[in-house]
């Protein structure tokens, strides 16, 4: 069940080497968790080099934004905020641009928290 998923899940975000395992769990999180599991894990891996110097895997922690739009919107803003300032390629800028236009009321900046 989800249960077994999101510790599986914990355990890899935590200590596996590979960042595109560490991806998927944030993907998981974002899935299954609360947004405040899902904002701390992404800021985990926001945390690590290997993954804020790499457009490719940053184009991957925009895309699980999309999974956050339902839930908590000041969780987005703070996330979509952290990650304008990241090493974001071109066409993550403009989906991470698109995400916090839906998710933000017009004129709104996410003020940091």
């Amino acid at each position: 069940g989800a249960t077994g998923t999101m510790q599986l899940a914990e355990l890899a975000l935590a200590n596996d080497p590979s960042p595109e395992v560490r991806i998927q769990a944030m993907f998981v999180f974002t899935v299954h968790a609360t947004p405040e599991a899902s904002e701390q894990a992404i800021n985990q891996l926001l945390d690590n080099p290997e993954v804020a110097n790499s457009p490719q895997l940053l184009s991957a922690v925009v895309g699980a934004l999309n999974n956050l739009e339902h839930g908590d919107l000041n969780t987005v803003a703070r996330l979509g905020a952290r990650l304008q300032n990241m090493a974001l390629a071109d066409y993550s800028r403009e989906a991470l641009a698109e995400i916090l236009a839906r998710c933000l009321p017009a004129g709104t900046t996410p003020s940091g928290g």
